[in-house]
């Protein structure tokens, strides 16, 4: 039986007669049930539309009664845990195949940045007449940020695609691959600091204290980006 509390009364009666009386009536006519016979049923949680409480009547004829719900935060850091050896290959395996013998790929992690703060700086520099004190190093910052939340969350949700044909067949964690395409995200992050500390040193833009905070902005939007793409 599916989703027992959500059953018609009618429905609810010939449960009950089955468990009960172990037999069915079925257009006025009784037929036994055949001894032992299994009943398993699901139920939703009451809070849904639709739903209501199962009478005591109801739930005593079960042997068992098992609650399915989701794993708490410590237990999702345990299982992750045990499954770091897996987490660490997947990041390797996703940062090796996009700059294994290809220095193209190190490059446009390093160049893409780079050109979008271009075309931006020119845009809104020349043809909006925006001004503000060193107006690359700011826009780079952001777009450095941004970059990272999007490709993270698309990654992860390429990943759990990927990785849903494997979930069906074995247990594993589904955060285990949405932490790897973070994992990957942060690799790329590192890679592309570099031209942003270049264009600091060119533009003379000082480092400052501030730069402290960076890894606490980072956490935050790594957290943020691992709870869209979950």
């Amino acid at each position: 039986a599916d989703e027992i509390n959500r059953a018609t009364p009618r429905t609810q009666s010939a449960l009950l007669e089955a468990m009960q009386e172990r037999q069915v009536t079925l257009d006025g006519v009784t037929h036994p049930l055949p001894r032992p016979f299994l009943v398993i049923a699901t139920e939703n949680p009451v809070e849904l539309e639709g739903t209501f409480p199962l009478p005591e009547a109801q739930i005593d004829r079960f042997l068992l009664r098992l609650r399915l719900g989701y794993p708490s935060a410590l237990d999702e850091v345990r299982e992750l845990l045990r499954y770091r050896d897996l987490l660490a290959l997947l990041i390797n395996r996703d940062v090796v195949s996009r700059y294994k013998r290809s220095v193209l790929g190190v490059a446009w992690t390093l160049l893409n940045p780079l050109l979008t703060m271009l075309v931006l700086t020119v845009v809104f520099s020349f043809y909006f007449r925006f001004s503000l004190k060193n107006y690359p190093v700011y826009l780079l910052a952001g777009l450095l940020h941004w970059n990272f939340f999007s490709q993270t969350t698309t990654a992860a949700m390429s990943s759990l695609q990927w990785g849903g044909g494997l979930l069906r067949r074995i247990y594993l964690p589904r955060t285990v691959f949405s932490l790897s395409a973070l994992g990957t995200g942060l690799v790329n992050w590192l890679l592309a600091l570099v031209p942003l500390a270049l264009l600091m040193l060119v533009t003379r833009q000082p480092f400052r204290p501030a730069l402290l905070f960076l890894p606490v902005a980072v956490l935050l939007t790594a957290l943020f980006a691992l709870g869209v793409s979950l």
